[in-house]
């Protein structure tokens, strides 16, 4: 992580955060984290769990893949238009389950959709049986920094019912700017990954 970032984690965790997120598990029912970008994957900053003895856990530090979770394609969708189209070519896509888009296309167009409408969905496409939700965190300047984001078990909370509780992620992210994504924050908007490196055997096109 560079520095905002780093600022941006170490933030997350204190009790003024946690009390948003707990807020958040106590309305929805379900469990939150943030996610930040990091090279090619996210990494969860913060997390609450729900109650629920049916959940996957995941602790903070741990990381995710881009295009297979909510949060991933979140902040994937809302990097600078470049630097979405080079990890378009270069980010090795596997296959998690039956439902992860493989297919360059597809998750363009799946990108492009997330920017119209705002939020960034998970149909099971990390793990079988696991949905998630998750909407963009903004610095003083606009930029997409973070994601805030559910997870659930689909078949208690099936995603059709999980984009109802858009607007209360939503609010929750607000209050959460308010306390992280200050002036002190506005460098931590998501930047190139220059770190990352196509593996030998991926040819890439060069850019228009």
């Amino acid at each position: 992580m560079n520095l905002g970032d780093e600022a941006l984690a170490a933030g997350a965790r204190t009790a003024p955060v946690r009390a948003v997120l707990t807020r958040l598990v106590a309305q929805i029912g379900e469990t939150c984290n943030l996610g930040v970008l990091n090279r090619d994957q996210v990494v969860y900053v913060e997390r609450v769990e729900s109650d629920w003895p049916l959940r996957l856990q995941y602790g903070v530090g741990s990381r995710v893949p881009l295009h297979a979770t909510a949060i991933g394609k979140l902040l994937w969708a809302y990097m600078a238009a470049r630097e979405r189209r080079r990890l378009l070519k270069l980010l090795p896509l596997p296959r998690l389950t039956e439902n992860t888009i493989t297919d360059r296309h597809a998750l363009e167009r799946e990108l492009g959709e997330i920017r119209r409408q705002g939020y960034a969905a998970n149909d099971q496409e990390n793990v079988h049986g696991l949905i998630g939700l998750a909407v963009p965190m903004r610095d003083s300047r606009g930029r997409v920094v973070a994601g805030l984001a559910i997870h659930a078990a689909e078949a208690r909370l099936p995603l059709e019912r999980a984009v109802d509780k858009v607007r209360v992620l939503q609010a929750g992210a607000r209050d959460l700017e308010s306390l992280l994504l200050s002036d002190a924050f506005t460098e931590t908007a998501i930047e190139p990954t220059p770190e990352f490196k196509a593996p030998p055997d991926l040819a890439v096109a060069p850019d228009p």
